[in-house]
């Protein structure tokens, strides 16, 4: 995200910030924050002794990965040369 960010506010850029560039890091940045809450509430199950064995179901788990694939996404959208290229990144992460 940061190379972006640099790119479109350097001196001798053309290209002006777009909305894609605001976007993309707070929903990076939320969906890290859900990584960390869901890491927690992972370690708080696992060392629940009475959940030995079991797989945890419940909670942010999988939301965080989601959220943070997204503001790549759209990190990407002010600079790449078009919707279907930034669409292919996605599949082939």
């Amino acid at each position: 995200m940061l190379p972006v960010l640099v790119l479109n506010t350097t001196a001798t850029s053309t290209t002006a910030l777009v909305w894609s560039d605001v976007v993309g890091p707070v929903l990076w940045a939320t969906g890290f924050l859900m990584e960390s809450v869901a890491d927690w509430q992972k370690y708080q199950f696992k060392t629940n002794p009475a959940n030995k064995g079991r797989f945890i179901d419940s909670g942010v788990y999988l939301g965080g990965n989601v959220v943070m694939w997204a503001g790549v996404y759209y990190c990407g959208q002010g600079v790449c040369c078009g919707i279907f290229h930034t669409m292919m990144e996605q599949l082939y992460v």
